[in-house]
């Protein structure tokens, strides 16, 4: 009789139930390779990857009772657990966001005065296209965008479903980007 071996969903249980070491050792093993790929992609550097690993799997560790077949595929909670780390170094490594000027139109001291003028021409009508949004879809916009936040904690916030809150966004989105270039 052939020996099968567990399911990710069984290692996970066994992980979060009882701290087993050889369950972790098993996941670590079918999901490494995948998540540093990923974290490779996200962090060219090759020692910010390999934190983003460990850190991944620290989370895995800690947090594998959380787990619920029911609710979401492993790989689903896998992914979710990365983009979490991935989001909370992003936090700590940028505590302070940028502004909305230095994202769409950043100048440096030796830009062109030709340069300078479309940039801040761009940046204007990038600021004119926000402040024509809907207030629903501009609070959406601040919390996600210029505070950071996820969009589960800007659905928590707001008290709009999650669903909602990415329809707004992606509305808001698709206003912005017609209306920059249509200009």
């Amino acid at each position: 009789m052939p020996i099968t071996e567990p399911t990710d969903a069984e290692l996970l249980h066994a992980i979060g139930a009882s701290n087993d070491r050889e369950a972790f050792r098993a996941f670590f093993r079918r999901w490494a390779g995948r998540v540093h790929a990923w974290a490779l992609r996200s962090h060219p550097d090759a020692v910010q990857a390999d934190e983003v690993v460990q850190d991944v799997f620290l989370r895995v560790w800690r947090h594998a009772a959380r787990f619920d077949p029911a609710r979401a595929a492993v790989s689903t909670w896998l992914w979710t657990v990365a983009r979490n780390v991935r989001v909370d170094r992003m936090r700590r490594d940028h505590p302070r966001w940028l502004d909305l000027d230095d994202v769409v139109a950043p100048t440096e001291p030796e830009a062109s005065p030709a340069y300078q003028v479309e940039a801040a021409q761009q940046s204007a009508r990038v600021r004119d296209a926000v402040a024509e949004l809907p207030p629903d879809q501009l609070t959406v916009l601040n919390l996600a965008y210029w505070e950071g936040r996820t969009l589960s904690e800007v659905a928590t916030v707001t008290g709009v479903p999650l669903g909602t809150v990415k329809s707004r966004v992606r509305l808001a989105l698709e206003r912005l980007r017609a209306r920059v270039d249509g200009e």
